[in-house]
Formats: C-alpha cells, sequence, structure tokens
C-alpha cells in the first residue's frame, strides 16, 4: 500500500508540473490546496482529542451541508446553462452512479462497510470536485482562484470525518490519500480537454458532477457515515450554517 502511494503522489506531481507547463497556475494552486487541506483534516484526526459522537455529527453536517450547497450554488446553475437535459441527464447519472456504487460496497460488508464506501464516495466526490474546477476554468481561465479554494475549504472536515470513521474501524488511514490527490489528478486533464468535446459534453460532465456531489452530501447526513451517530440536532445546525456560508460566499464571488 505504501508503494501504490508513492506511486501515486509520483503521479500528481507529475500532472502538477503539466499543469505549470499548460498554463493552468490557478488549477495547480487548488489542487494543492485540496491536498493540504484533506492532509490537514487527518493530521487533526490523528493527534487532536476524539471528537466522539457528537463531534463527528457536527463534522458530518458541516461537510454536508457544504457539499450540498455547494452543489446547488455553484456547479447546478452550470450545468443547466447550456443544455438543460444533458445537464439533466448528467445529474441523474451522477446521482445514480454514487448510490449503486454506496450499495455494491454495503452489500459486500454490511457491518463495517462504511469505511471503504465513505473512502469511495470522498474520493468520487474529490473527483467530481475535480472535474467541475477544470472544466470551470478551462471555460472561464479569468475566474479567481479564491473560487476554488471556496469550493474545496470542506475538504479539512472531510479528510477529519474519513479518518475518524477508519480509526473507530481500525482501518488503515493511507488510502486517504487517493481523495487527497483527487482533485488535481482530474482538473488539469479536464481543463485540458475542456473545447476539444462540444456543448452538450461539457453539460453533460458538469452534471454529473453535480450528482455525485449531492450523493456524497446526502451520504454523510446519514447515520451510517460514522460508527456511532448522536447529536442529531447539532448535525442539523451544523449543516444549516454550513451550507449558509457556502451560499453567502456564492452571492458575493457572483
Amino acid at each position: 500500500m505504501r508503494w501504490s502511494a508513492f506511486a501515486l503522489a509520483l503521479v500528481w506531481c507529475a500532472v502538477m508540473v503539466l499543469g505549470m507547463a499548460a498554463t493552468r497556475d490557478k488549477l495547480v494552486v487548488i489542487g494543492g490546496m485540496a491536498l493540504l487541506a484533506m492532509l490537514a483534516g487527518w493530521w487533526l484526526a490523528e493527534r487532536a482529542v476524539p471528537a466522539g459522537a457528537r463531534g463527528l455529527a457536527i463534522a458530518d453536517g458541516v461537510v454536508a451541508g457544504a457539499m450540498i450547497a455547494s452543489a446547488c450554488v455553484f456547479l447546478l446553475p452550470s450545468a443547466l446553462a447550456g443544455d438543460p437535459r444533458s445537464g439533466g441527464l448528467g445529474v441523474a447519472a451522477g446521482l445514480i452512479l454514487g448510490i449503486s456504487l454506496d450499495r455494491l460496497l454495503r452489500s459486500h460488508d454490511p457491518e463495517h462497510a462504511g469505511g471503504d464506501s465513505a473512502l469511495v464516495a470522498i474520493t468520487l466526490h474529490a473527483s467530481a470536485a475535480g472535474a467541475a474546477m477544470g472544466l470551470a476554468y478551462g471555460a472561464v481561465p479569468s475566474l479567481s482562484v479564491l473560487l476554488g479554494v471556496v469550493i474545496i475549504a470542506h475538504k479539512l472536515p472531510a479528510g477529519y470525518a474519513l479518518a475518524r470513521a477508519r480509526q473507530a474501524l481500525g482501518r488503515s488511514r493511507l488510502p486517504i490519500l487517493a481523495p487527497s490527490f483527487a482533485v488535481g489528478l482530474v482538473a488539469i486533464p479536464v481543463a485540458l480537454w475542456v473545447g476539444r468535446s462540444g456543448a452538450e459534453g461539457n453539460t453533460l460532465l458538469a452534471g454529473l458532477a453535480t450528482g455525485i456531489f449531492l450523493h456524497v452530501g446526502l451520504d454523510f447526513a446519514r447515520p451510517p457515515v460514522t460508527r456511532a451517530y448522536a447529536g442529531p440536532s447539532r448535525f442539523v445546525v451544523a449543516a444549516v450554517l454550513s451550507a449558509m456560508a457556502v451560499a453567502v460566499i456564492g452571492l458575493i464571488l457572483s
């Protein structure tokens, strides 16, 4: 597993160099920030005082609210701006893809699937975020780098929640590197690809990213995401405040 992580890190570095060579500096910054944010969440989970079930409920609320609001505020308008039918099809495909993978993973090991299911879901989410970033900055290079940083900022609590979930199951935290690298690995190739596909293809991919965002946000709203679950009121308050913060930032940036 360590050699796989090392190989993945080398590939990520190569893609970042490619991004700089192709003048995609903003996406290189966003990919680096996504990596640092998730690793910081992992670090806090390893060294901070255990949050307990109520603390994990708050973390789930923050992540769920941020993901759902990001999907609706930042991604859904882009998915429906071109061809609404292609965008809607992409959203449906993203939701079904996330749900299908979640069910397949949980069916093999229903008692302990939460760790792997959450890992795959967050990796899909990170890949979707990378696709969304690549589409946005590929089509409109003048976009501020702050927009991308805002959208991926919730990876810190996502990394924390994922690390805590794997701790509870006694599983290695090294696979967290997969979603940590995913944003940069996907964003730059997608940005280089934008323009070579038609408008319908770009709209479909934006819808797919939106659907996966929504699925992962909803998945964090379910108790199985954390092994122990308590404090539903804390979850609701954290989710509402997180979603409101993302919405306000979206209005400011728009």
